[in-house]
């Protein structure tokens, strides 16, 4: 059977009714904390316990009290230095405080801790780093932080360390080892060893991404509905938002794009309610593309538009030259013109913040607006030339597109050859 949790962390329920008490104190509306830079829906967010504060929210809280975030935490117990530590970097991981929490969790003498406490500071570091994205440097402590959960015959923290190496697999690329720690970490939730609703429905999102990231999209659709079914059990709106954006790509993968529109839709409502303002430019590029395979440009187009401006407002760079680019592909067929001006504004956005893979694929757009074989020939090559020093990874891409290309102007044995050579990459 599986474990009921309550609708929030007793962490955030706590903090909320601290923060509740501390507005109230001071004669303030939800509105005039918010001050403008938040909503007011947020901060009642806040204090239900259904959201946790990023480390910049918590500085304008803060700030707008009177107090120190310390103070707005409810400050650090002093018995157990140790403990107070890994509490500090807890609370700097759940605000995605990543440097921060390495630096709280470096004071940590290992002498201090007992073997259940290293165990933790091990797995607490090792979140930190697969909140960088360094998977590299989180595998090796998370390998230790096993080895000692399972001398200690600790199961639930060895189904916690399970689904953070899952998580590295994943990054890496091993798809089909993460399945396998996550599985790992589901059979132990349902022998019992593990009573832990909010570690369940993460596992079967993971376990979701990993079939999705494997082509394997009944089974991810299966992992998400599951997960789904478990979410008036967990408060978790990022994580619920990131299962409806993998249950619209696995539904667009299959060609069901009303599914995956009603889908995108829905992740995109809970990112604009926890204000994750650097996503959702992406997942408005996702959406706009399902609209654009329905037929409804206009909408689609008045999408990338919106997420363009986001973007620069919030000087998101990275995602800056694919939404442009995606504005250019859906332009290609009606106002060709239009979409070479585009496709050379997003050249332009990809020069000026270095990214290599999103030069590679505005240069690689432009090749196929080329109507004159010689020059259009030229721009291929220039592509598969850049693919092979900066991105190999991507050279088969170059190659697959320079042969629709051939293709579709009629030179059908050099499309050919060029199919030959891509499958062997």
């Amino acid at each position: 059977m599986r474990s009921r949790v309550s609708r929030a962390p007793a962490a955030a329920n706590n903090f909320g009714a601290r923060l509740r008490v501390l507005r109230r104190a001071k004669g303030l509306r939800q509105e005039d904390l918010a001050g403008g830079e938040y909503s007011g829906a947020y901060i009642s967010m806040l204090e239900s316990g259904r959201t946790r504060a990023s480390m910049k929210a918590l500085d304008h809280i803060s700030r707008k009290l009177g107090i120190g975030v310390a103070e707005l935490l409810g400050g650090v117990p002093q018995p157990n230095q140790a403990e107070a530590r890994l509490e500090v970097a807890r609370t700097l991981l759940a605000a995605e405080e990543s440097e921060r929490a390495l630096q709280a969790l470096a004071e940590v003498r290992d002498q201090e801790l007992t073997p259940r406490q290293h165990v933790a500071r091990l797995r607490l570091e090792g979140r930190a780093h697969l909140q960088l994205r360094n998977a590299k440097a989180a595998m090796p402590v998370l390998q230790r932080a096993l080895l000692l959960a399972q001398q200690l015959k600790d199961n639930a923290e060895v189904a916690h360390v399970r689904n953070q190496l899952g998580l590295c697999c994943y990054y890496n690329a091993a798809h089909r080892e993460a399945v396998q720690h996550h599985l790992a970490c589901l059979e132990a939730i349902h022998r019992g060893e593990v009573r832990d609703a909010v570690l369940e429905f993460r596992v079967l999102s993971n376990l979701g991404n990993e079939h999705a990231a494997l082509g394997e999209h009944p089974a991810a659709i299966g992992y998400y509905e599951r997960a789904l079914a478990m979410a008036s059990d967990v408060v978790d709106h990022e994580r619920l938002a990131g299962i409806h954006a993998g249950l619209a790509f696995a539904y667009t993968k299959q060609e069901d794009y009303e599914g995956a529109i009603t889908h995108a839709r829905t992740s995109f409502e809970l990112y604009e309610q926890i204000g994750a303002k650097k996503t959702l430019p992406e997942i408005m590029n996702n959406l706009a593309y399902l609209y654009g395979k329905v037929g409804n440009n206009s909408r689609a187009d008045a999408l990338l538009v919106q997420a363009i401006d986001g973007a620069r407002t919030n000087r998101n760079l990275y995602t800056l030259p694919h939404l442009i680019l995606s504005r250019a592909e859906l332009h290609k067929a009606s106002d060709p013109d239009q979409a070479r001006r585009l496709g050379r504004e997003a050249l332009a956005a990809a020069e000026a913040a270095e990214q290599r893979e999103a030069i590679l694929s505005a240069r690689l757009f432009l090749a196929g607006m080329e109507s004159d074989p010689t020059t259009a020939r030229v721009a291929f090559d220039q592509c598969l030339s850049l693919a092979r020093l900066n991105v190999p990874e991507r050279e088969r891409r170059v190659l697959e597109a320079h042969a629709d290309w051939e293709q579709v102007h009629g030179d059908v044995r050099r499309a050919a050859k060029l199919l030959k050579e891509a499958l062997h990459k």
